[in-house]
């Protein structure tokens, strides 16, 4: 799944930045409320957006913007390979318990 909250450009946009990988997803959502559908792991540029994720029990990884570097406990990357890779890892992981 991939959400994004706001609509127009936004879609175009993050299509765009998907078009690499896009063959691995199942659907892409647009929502306001991030939340509303279950996603195992998620990308964020939002700090409100990413905290929420996490409260509703989603593997959130913010994305290194300008508008978020004044914070820094969070699960940070700068691509959509380092997702990518952070999933691998992640499944791999649980794959060996």
């Amino acid at each position: 799944h991939r959400y994004q909250g706001s609509a127009g450009k936004a879609q175009e946009n993050t299509y765009r930045w998907l078009e690499p990988v896009l063959k691995y997803f199942d659907d892409i959502v647009f929502t306001h409320d991030k939340t509303s559908v279950h996603s195992d792991f998620f990308v964020e540029d939002n700090l409100g957006n990413y905290d929420a994720l996490v409260a509703a029990g989603t593997k959130a990884f913010l994305i290194n913007r300008p508008w978020n570097h004044k914070v820094d406990n969070r699960n940070r990357i700068d691509s959509v390979k380092d997702f990518t890779d952070a999933v691998r890892e992640h499944t791999l992981g649980l794959a060996m318990v």
